[in-house]
């Protein structure tokens, strides 16, 4: 199975292009059986994330070695 997982530690902004992006990459994941996780999802980012409901359609982890771990 093919696994993301997506570090925004450094991330302060996303738009509605990359919205789109991590939506087109999570559909063309599971079409393949694959899996995507967001860690480190913070600040303005989390808020995008609250508003455009991304945090009920994808699993969002408090860092990159939990996100692996429940990939395992």
């Amino acid at each position: 199975d093919k696994c993301l997982v997506m570090d925004f530690a450094q991330l302060d902004y996303i738009s509605s292009a990359g919205l789109r992006g991590l939506l087109v990459t999570a559909k063309l994941l599971k079409a393949s059986g694959g899996a995507i996780r967001f860690a480190n999802v913070g600040g303005n980012v989390k808020s995008v994330f609250d508003m455009s409901g991304f945090v009920s359609m994808f699993p969002i982890d408090d860092s990159v070695a939990v996100a692996i771990g429940a990939l395992a």
